[in-house]
């Protein structure tokens, strides 16, 4: 019912589509590509956009949305409005329905997507606009390919959104970014070479060096999980002593000084292991429900930095006895307080033979597959069968004589087949 074509050259590939509507022609643009593009860049992302233009074809054909308009044809303001005035609208509509506030999806509307983007109509942003705003955001802003991939994920969402509500002629216009440009937002970080703290006996070297008054709060995260803006906010009420178990159900939220729901939204109970217990049992008084670990100034939330701060401090002071029990790490990175509490914990209990699917559970991670990072930590990971498999007996005498095409073992000989 219609045509795909390339009103660009080789190097900088513009698709169209034509259809007919009541007998009348409709074109329509789909995507147009940046300057300064290789053959095969270039090529790549044509195929993009010709897979882009096939599905809005079939879409018009089998009547998922109406045909846009033509081209002569102007939407209104409110139809087309300017990028910041959606994005500010579409923030509103989320904590409207009851999306958890995210600190981060904010600060990526308004410190990367709108400087580059807002004075564009959400029609004019296309994927080719969003090409040059990786382009930039990594070689001005100096941001991470992962923090990049972060920003899109968030303007992903938003135009999924514009487009489901009321707006189906939208296009997205990340979902046709070529493989090449998706490579550059690989992380480069090996989750498996995340230093920790390997020895138990330094464990109890960093929980006995620090403050009397974080010994507790690191024991929390190094014996139990939890993440540090869950230790934070956790409360006595929820720490039951006599069943052993710990219920996580709210965690700081990030550079705020209030508490909010988790990061996956769900409430999950971590066991307390009897070196937690014996921390634990001191400390709680009866009937208290107040934060367990609270600011010694304010008495409220304490700041995010206070643990990492005293943390590094202590490896100052115990940087021969450490420098051994970290895992090899790349250059730049170095012990946090997460890594010496969550990290170390997970790595502790894969090596001590735990499950994996308990630790899934114990984390709150929503996949195995996120929790599986820890695996090449486990004893058995490979066992006595795995390393007789596959296997040779390189002690039976073979003499190959190349002239002859013969071969001469302990039996005899025999003649080898010439191929």
């Amino acid at each position: 019912m219609g045509s795909i074509y390339n009103r660009g050259g080789p190097t900088r590939p513009n698709v169209w589509i034509q259809y007919y509507v009541g007998g009348k022609r409709q074109r329509e643009p789909i995507d147009k590509a940046p300057t300064g593009l290789t053959r095969s860049e270039a090529n790549a992302l044509e195929k993009d956009y010709r897979r882009k233009a096939a599905r809005r074809l079939a879409e018009i054909e089998h009547g998922l949305t109406a045909p846009a308009p033509a081209e002569s044809e102007q939407r209104s303001e409110d139809e087309d409005p300017l990028f910041c005035a959606a994005a500010k609208t579409w923030l509103k509509q989320r904590k409207a329905d009851g999306y958890r506030a995210m600190t981060s999806t904010t600060a990526h509307i308004n410190r990367h997507l709108v400087p580059m983007l807002g004075q564009l109509r959400i029609s004019e942003v296309t994927t080719g606009k969003v090409r040059e705003l990786v382009d930039e955001r990594r070689r001005t802003a100096k941001l991470s390919g992962a923090t990049v991939k972060r920003v899109l994920m968030t303007l992903s969402r938003m135009y999924n959104d514009l487009r489901e509500r009321d707006r189906p002629w939208l296009l997205n216009p990340v979902g046709a970014l070529s493989k090449a440009t998706r490579k550059k937002l690989r992380s480069k970080h090996d989750p498996k070479r995340t230093p920790f703290v390997r020895t138990k006996s330094c464990i109890a070297a960093v929980y006995n060096a620090l403050p009397e008054y974080l010994q507790p709060a690191y024991a929390v995260g190094v014996f139990a999980g939890l993440r540090t803006n869950e230790v934070l906010a956790l409360r006595w009420a929820d720490i039951d002593l006599d069943r052993r178990t710990i219920t996580v159900q709210r965690q700081k939220v990030q550079g705020k000084r209030e508490t909010g729901p988790l990061k996956n939204s769900k409430t999950r109970v971590v066991p307390i292991n009897d070196t937690l217990l014996a921390v634990l049992k001191p400390c709680k008084l009866a009937g208290c429900d107040g934060l367990c670990f609270p600011s010694r100034r304010t008495g409220d939330l304490m700041y995010d930095d206070t643990p990492h701060d005293a943390l590094q401090r202590v490896l100052a002071k115990l940087p021969k006895v450490l420098a051994r029990a970290l895992e090899p790490a790349p250059a730049g990175e170095s012990l946090t307080w997460y890594r010496a509490t969550r990290h170390t914990f997970a790595s502790h209990w894969v090596m001590d033979g735990g499950s994996i699917e308990k630790l899934c559970e114990i984390l709150g991670h929503c996949s195995v597959v996120v929790t599986e990072r820890y695996a090449h930590l486990r004893p058995d990971a490979f066992g006595a069968a795995d390393y007789a498999k596959a296997c040779v007996d390189l002690t039976v005498g073979r003499v190959i004589d190349l002239d002859s095409h013969r071969i001469a073992t302990d039996g005899g000989e025999a003649a080898a087949a010439s191929r």
